[in-house]
């Protein structure tokens, strides 16, 4: 009679794939993020847990040949959050921002924003079930969070009356600008993109360019099974809708949220320098809004244009605690 397994291993033999399966399965993965995560720490299930609940880090090779840490996606219930704390620029310029989607190109005065300032690294904070709003990201808290009883934001943030769903563009994108600045890739694991892995636009990227555009895509679960595994990352092709009459095919560095119905999907592109600011960025989200209300979307940018902002009288979202009585 064959032995009855009591126990399940804690140790995973890849090739044996009812356990990659079961842990698959446990850990709300699929068996492909699963042995990637194997891969990178090893088959102790202890350290595999604790990789996949860590999130990503994502590190841009630059033109000097060093790897360097630039964007950090951190797993949150129902959503995940994107920040950019490698970044020394600390003094940002929360806004939130009327869209005109059925313009290619349009401008918005600054009269017509609403201008917030904190004084630490914000976390974009995404949950899908309708909520965007920026929280802290760096242990300096911030005013955030959702007013249950006015029905608003508390902080910077906007409550969309259905699940968020992005196919025109970009999820979420962040542009660097001054990478030399950022810290440089350590030992732990990060998702690293060289040289090679940029994507070339065709409107906006030049070789020459030295900043760097970071977009980040929303894809249901269902396709997970076109992924495919290329050395130690997860890749993606399919083509874009972006709001224009090309569709463009892109290799997407693939992503997974645990316990989620989606899965994200990377590409990083050059992008053209500022001229004032030479080294900071800006994280922006989605467009919101309900029915028959304009679209709005939430940015930051670092570091915070305090000369423009002087007749804006922007709010500060630096958390003030309340004195002891």
């Amino acid at each position: 009679m064959a032995e009855i397994i009591t126990t399940i291993p804690e140790t995973v033999d890849t090739k044996e794939r009812w356990l990659v399966e079961y842990w698959a399965n446990v850990e709300g993965v699929s068996a492909g993020r699963l042995e990637q995560a194997i891969g990178v720490v090893g088959p102790e299930m202890r350290k595999v847990r604790k990789e996949i609940k860590d999130g990503y880090r994502l590190a841009i090779r630059d033109d000097a040949g060093v790897a360097r840490l630039a964007v950090k996606i951190s797993l949150e219930k129902g959503g995940f959050g994107v920040s950019l704390p490698y970044h020394p620029s600390k003094n940002g310029w929360l806004h939130e921002t009327p869209l005109e989607y059925g313009k290619a190109e349009f401008g918005v005065p600054l009269s017509q924003m609403k201008h917030y300032i904190v004084d630490s690294t914000v976390k974009l904070s995404m949950h899908m079930d309708g909520f965007v709003q920026f929280s802290d990201a760096d242990g300096k808290k911030i005013v955030s969070g959702y007013n249950q009883e006015l029905q608003k934001p508390k902080g910077i943030g906007l409550k969309a009356p259905y699940p968020i769903i992005v196919t025109s563009g970009p999820l979420v994108s962040g542009v660097i600008h001054g990478l030399k600045q950022c810290k440089p890739l350590d030992k732990r694991p990060a998702e690293l993109f060289e040289l090679d892995d940029f994507w070339h636009h065709p409107r906006y990227s030049r070789e020459e360019d030295t900043s760097y555009n970071v977009e980040i895509f929303m894809f249901g679960s269902q396709i997970l099974n076109k992924v495919r595994q290329d050395g130690s990352k997860r890749m993606l092709k399919m083509g874009l809708p972006f709001r224009s009459e090309f569709r463009f095919e892109h290799d997407l560095r693939v992503l997974e949220l645990p316990h989620q119905s989606i899965f994200l999907g990377v590409i990083v592109s050059r992008f053209p320098p500022l001229n004032i600011n030479p080294s900071g960025y800006v994280l922006g989200g989605p467009g919101l809004g309900g029915p028959g209300e304009q679209m709005r979307c939430i940015a930051a940018q670092y570091p915070r244009p305090d000369a423009i902002l002087s007749d804006q009288n922007p709010i500060s979202l630096n958390f003030t605690p309340s004195p002891k009585q």
